[in-house]
Order: structure tokens, then C-alpha cells, then sequence
């Protein structure tokens, strides 16, 4: 009895050792991976509200005292929102790439000189409806690197 179960377990514990193995690595890629598209998400809902963020700025006029405090606030979330996503996609981009950081912090450049270029926090701000479309552009740049990766 003992002679053929200890046969039994000479001959399966390979098979069985190989598919633990297995399975563990295929786990760990597969969270990695969960992990990474996850972490896309979060950058992307950044990207989106600094998007909102912006076109609410630029349609707002600062001519009254109730629109220049909504200016600075807003400016203040631009800014902020630019340097989170900013040091995020830094932090992304060494975990997850391989690849040289050169193409996103050029794309974060210009994202955040279409943010906050031109009249920016100026008090002879006007409104510049066109300056959104700079705006999506260059974050639409970050997010098809972003869905790329993802994919």
C-alpha cells in the first residue's frame, strides 16, 4: 500500500509541481497586468478632469469678483491637476516601460502649455473657447498612449 502510493506520487509530483508553478506565474502576470490597466484608469480620469477643469476656465469671464475667485480656483486645480498627472505618468512609465520617458514628458509639456499658455491667471483673461481644442488635442495625445499601453 505505502509501495504504490509512494509510486503514485513519484510519477504525478512533477506534473503537479509543473502546473503549481504554472498557474502562480500566469497569476502574477495577469495581476500585473490588472494592475496596469487599473492604474490607466486612474490617469485617464485625471486627464478628464483636468480636461473639464480647463474648459470651464476659458469659457469663464473674470470682468466680476465671483468670476475672478472662480478663475483662481479654477487656475489653482489646473496646475495641481497638471503636476498630479504629471508625477503619475512619471511614475507609470518607470514601473510599467521600458521605453525612453522623452514621448510622455514632451505630450505633459504640451498639455500643460495648452492648460495654462497664453493669458493664463492674467486679469485681461477673456474668454477663448478655442484654446479647448488645443486642450483635447494634447490630451487626447496622452490618452491614446495611455489606451495603447492598455491594450
Amino acid at each position: 500500500m505505502l509501495d504504490s502510493l509512494l509510486c503514485f506520487l513519484y510519477h504525478i509530483s512533477p506534473a503537479l509541481v509543473t502546473v503549481l508553478l504554472g498557474t502562480y506565474m500566469i497569476n502574477k502576470y495577469l495581476m500585473s497586468r490588472s494592475n496596469e490597466a487599473s492604474f490607466i484608469d486612474l490617469l485617464l480620469k485625471e486627464l478628464d478632469t483636468i480636461r473639464s477643469d480647463s474648459l470651464e476656465y476659458w469659457n469663464n469671464s473674470c470682468e466680476d469678483a465671483q468670476g475672478a475667485q472662480k478663475d483662481a480656483l479654477l487656475s489653482q486645480k489646473i496646475k495641481g491637476g497638471i503636476k498630479s498627472a504629471s508625477s503619475d505618468l512619471h511614475y507609470y512609465w518607470e514601473r510599467y516601460c521600458d521605453e525612453q520617458k522623452t514621448t510622455m514628458n514632451n505630450l505633459m509639456v504640451e498639455v500643460s502649455d495648452a492648460c495654462t499658455g497664453g493669458l493664463f491667471e492674467s486679469s485681461r483673461k477673456k474668454i477663448d473657447p478655442g484654446r479647448y481644442f488645443l486642450i483635447t488635442n494634447a490630451i487626447n495625445h496622452v490618452r491614446s498612449n495611455l489606451f495603447r499601453r492598455k491594450l
